[in-house]
C-alpha cells in the first residue's frame, strides 16, 4: 500500500522550468542547475551505501537493488524521491520538465518511477555509460501528469541527456552532445534552434527571454564564452550563468556541483548566502543514521557538519509542507501523506545490520 501511495504522489507532480549545464574548467568540471518551481521547501539528504531497496510502485514488478555509492540529494516530496543530487563517485543526475516525454509500454523489466530513477542511478552508477546501460533491465514507468527528462554528468566532465520519446530511450552524449546544456525542450530540437544563432552557425542574436529555447541558447553561449584565464573563479562564473537564466520568483534553488572535488555549492531564494557540502567529509555507512538538513536553513560557507539525524517526522513535515503548497495536491488525505512518509522505512534495509 505504501508503494501505491508514493507512486500516485510522484506521478502527479508537474514542474515549471529548469536550466542545467556543464562548465569545463581545467581539472574542475562544474555542473550548474537552477531548480524552478512554485514550492521552495526541501531537505538535503545523505543517502547511505550498502542499503537494499525496493522501488515504489503499484503495478508490475518493482525494481530491487543495493546501493553501491553514498549520495547527497535534494528532495521535496519525500525521502528516496529526489529532484537531483551527486554521489561519492562524482556522478550528478537531475531532472527537468519535458512535455514531449513518452515512456515505453509495460514489459518484462522491473519498474521504477521518475524521481526514484534518479536515486537508483546515484545508488548504483559511477558513469554515464552505466546510467545508459541500466535501461536494458530497468523501465521508467509512465507518468500521470508528470513528464521529465534528465541531465547526467560524471566526474570526467562527460555528460548525457536522457530522454524517453515515442516510447524509446533517446541519448545524446560524446559526439552527439554539441553543447553540454539542457532546459525544457528535447535536446535535438534545442540544438537545431541553437544553430540559428550567432556563434553557432546562424545570424540570429542570442535571445534574452525566459522561454526554454531562449535559456538554452543563452546558456550555451555563456558556457562557450568561458575563458579560464580571465575568470579566476569558475564557481562564481557558474553562478553568474545561473543568475542570467533565472526565472524570477520561480527559481527556488541554485546549485553548482564540483565534480572532481565532490563538493556541492548552493544558494536558495530564502537563504541566498552561498554555502557548500563536502562529500569527502560525510559518513555514508549504513550502520549510522541517515542525516538531513533543511535546504533553506541559515548559514554560509561550509555546512557539512550541520546535518541532523533523519526522523520520519521530518519527512512527514516536508511532505505536508510541499503537498499543502501545491494546489492540485493540497487536498491529499492526511493518511496518504502518512503512508508516503513511512515508505523509506518500509522499503530500505542496511545490508550490514540484522
Amino acid at each position: 500500500m505504501l508503494a501505491v501511495l508514493v507512486g500516485i504522489a510522484v506521478f502527479t507532480l508537474p514542474s515549471h522550468a529548469c536550466s542545467t549545464f556543464c562548465l569545463l574548467h581545467p581539472d574542475q568540471p562544474l555542473f550548474g542547475r537552477n531548480y524552478d518551481w512554485s514550492v521552495d521547501d526541501g531537505l538535503v539528504i545523505i543517502n547511505k551505501r550498502q542499503v537494499a531497496k525496493r522501488a515504489a510502485g503499484r503495478k508490475g514488478t518493482p525494481a530491487r537493488w543495493v546501493s553501491t555509492y553514498g549520495s547527497v540529494t535534494f528532495n521535496q516530496y519525500g525521502r528516496e524521491l529526489p529532484a537531483g543530487g551527486m554521489n561519492e563517485a562524482g556522478l550528478v543526475v537531475v531532472n527537468l520538465w519535458l512535455t514531449a516525454t513518452e515512456h515505453a509500454a509495460p514489459d518484462s523489466r522491473p519498474g521504477i518511477n521518475m524521481l526514484q530513477w534518479i536515486q537508483y542511478q546515484l545508488d548504483t552508477a559511477s558513469s554515464i555509460d552505466e546510467v545508459i546501460a541500466s535501461d536494458a533491465h530497468l523501465r521508467v514507468r509512465p507518468a500521470r501528469g508528470g513528464k521529465i527528462h534528465y541531465f547526467v554528468c560524471e566526474r570526467t566532465g562527460a555528460c548525457a541527456s536522457i530522454e524517453f520519446l515515442d516510447g524509446k530511450l533517446v541519448v545524446h552524449t560524446q559526439d552527439t552532445m554539441v553543447v553540454k546544456a539542457l532546459t525544457n525542450t528535447a535536446y535535438a530540437q534545442s540544438v537545431d534552434h541553437l544553430k540559428q544563432h550567432e556563434g553557432f552557425g546562424g545570424t540570429t542574436p542570442v535571445p534574452t527571454g525566459q522561454a526554454s529555447l531562449d535559456r538554452f541558447v543563452r546558456t550555451a553561449s555563456l558556457v562557450r564564452q568561458y575563458d579560464p584565464k580571465s575568470n579566476p573563479s569558475p564557481i562564481d562564473y557558474a553562478f553568474d550563468i545561473l543568475a542570467n537564466v533565472a526565472q524570477g520568483e520561480y527559481t527556488k534553488w541554485s546549485m553548482v556541483y564540483d565534480l572532481h572535488a565532490r563538493r556541492i555549492y548552493l544558494q536558495t531564494q530564502r537563504n541566498p548566502q552561498r554555502r557548500y557540502i563536502d562529500l569527502h567529509a560525510l559518513d555514508f555507512s549504513c550502520t549510522t543514521p541517515v542525516q538531513v538538513l533543511d535546504i533553506n536553513a541559515a548559514g554560509s560557507g561550509d555546512i557539512t557538519s550541520t546535518f541532523q539525524a533523519y526522523d520520519e517526522s521530518l519527512n512527514r513535515e516536508l511532505i505536508g509542507q510541499s503537498y499543502g503548497k501545491t494546489p492540485f495536491l493540497a487536498d491529499m488525505p492526511s493518511r496518504r501523506l502518512d503512508g508516503i512518509a513511512r515508505y523509506p522505512e518500509a522499503a530500505t534495509r542496511c545490508t550490514l545490520m540484522n
